[in-house]
């Protein structure tokens, strides 16, 4: 009777502990707008030329004709944040960037007390999330990093609701659904969408459970894709999301090799490999391994463990520089900490290898890959600070805790927390 009791009061304090969460978020960020007295313009708004460029996009939709940059940033956020601009100007979109980082907290609370079953557990993601000041400060810019740590977020805890039922039909087509919504924000989740996709196929085949409705509405789930599709067809003749991938590649980091190579300036080595094909970017890479490959773990130091608080640098007036140099040592510590939990990783997959069972394995995988993922490929930028693996924060935040809950082995194939899905 006491043990049925407790599962009806689950659902209340959840939604008790999400109320509280949400109100010191708000306060809190409140705060800290009125301590680092940033102001709500244009000018921080389009202050970096990415978001420059996300603007031009979004207008083009409304206005045509359509922005050649829509190869490198595909519609969504541009869509988003032009028409929140046009509604209410720069506080729009911050209003609304403000929004999605607050959810972000909550949904990561949500899902560490999902894995934990530990409110203090889930207090204490919620307060790392907080303490991240850079994630913040985007919210003033015109950027993709905010919306893509709150859909960073919502994978996290779609993914860990029902860990035993990760590729039923239902949460798999709502996985796949917040996968592409993703992959139209920041490119950078599209392979992870395809390997879903692969994976979600193999198990259905297998297991035989899914019915022609399952498959149409895991389809339907993809439709976030068609818009881009299409530009990117009737545009530049091509098939695919966007060119952000090899653009990045040539523009930064062979470029920055080809240059040194050749003993050049940045800009002047630029234009020469951005005229290459793919084909003569291998071949260059190819004879030039070593001396990218030094520049990449450069660049994966620098992004990492020196990278500060790149939009702080605006904070106003210089009394508060403190906020740039805590992100800075902030990075160290999450530097530290992401090696750490890779070897502690490696200790869970030698235990997974060796026959450890759980619901969580599946979860932590792709949490897993979608971590490391965003922290290497950070390496073919620069010059960016924390901003190209910030939004990765609510996604290792989850992650790590199934770690260190795998790590105990106290969980075989039963799910410890049934009360809280």
């Amino acid at each position: 009777m006491e043990r049925s009791q407790h599962r009806d009061q689950i659902p209340t304090a959840i939604w008790k502990h999400v109320l509280i969460v949400s109100g010191v978020s708000f306060a809190y960020y409140l705060a800290l707008h009125v301590l680092f007295q940033y102001g709500i313009s244009d000018q921080f708004l389009f202050n970096q030329p990415d978001a420059v460029e996300y603007h031009r996009v979004g207008l083009s939709f409304f206005n045509g004709p359509l922005s050649e940059s829509t190869l490198v940033r595909p519609y969504l956020y541009p869509l988003i944040s032009v028409l929140g601009y046009k509604l209410f100007g720069a506080i729009g979109v911050w209003s609304m960037q403000l929004m999605l980082l607050i959810a972000s907290v909550v949904l990561v609370f949500v899902a560490v007390l999902r894995v934990t079953a530990s409110v203090r557990g889930a207090w204490a993601a919620a307060v790392i999330m907080l303490l991240n000041f850079s994630l913040f400060a985007l919210t003033y810019h015109g950027l993709t990093e905010v919306i893509s740590a709150c859909l960073g977020a919502a994978i996290a805890r779609r993914v860990v609701t029902a860990p035993s039922k990760l590729f039923s039909p239902r949460i798999a087509t709502q996985v796949a659904l917040m996968l592409a919504i993703a992959s139209v924000v920041k490119p950078l989740f599209v392979p992870f969408l395809i390997c879903w996709c692969v994976v979600v196929g193999m198990v259905a085949l297998r297991r035989r459970t899914w019915r022609k409705r399952n498959v149409l509405m895991f389809v339907l789930a993809l439709a976030p894709l068609l818009p881009q599709l299409a530009i990117m067809k009737v545009q530049h003749g091509r098939f695919g999301i966007s060119d952000i991938g090899s653009h990045t590649l040539k523009n930064y980091l062979i470029a920055r090799s080809y240059g040194e190579v050749h003993g050049i300036p940045l800009e002047e080595a630029r234009p020469t490999v951005v005229a290459m094909d793919m084909d003569e970017v291998f071949n260059y890479a190819t004879g030039s391994f070593s001396n990218i490959l030094k520049l990449y773990a450069v660049d994966m130091e620098d992004n990492l463990y020196y990278g500060g608080g790149y939009t702080l640098e605006l904070v106003q007036p210089p009394g508060l520089s403190f906020a740039p140099l805590v992100m800075e040592k902030t990075n160290k510590v999450y530097t530290v900490m992401h090696v750490v939990m890779l070897l502690l990783g490696l200790v869970v997959l030698y235990k997974v290898m060796k026959g450890m069972r759980s619901p969580w394995i599946g979860p932590w995988i792709l949490l897993g890959a979608m971590n490391y993922y965003i922290l290497l490929v950070s390496g073919i930028s620069f010059w960016q600070g924390d901003r190209l693996v910030v939004f990765g924060i609510c996604i290792w935040i989850v992650q790590y805790a199934l770690t260190l809950l795998l790590l105990r082995g106290k969980i075989e194939t039963a799910d410890p927390n049934p009360t809280l899905t």
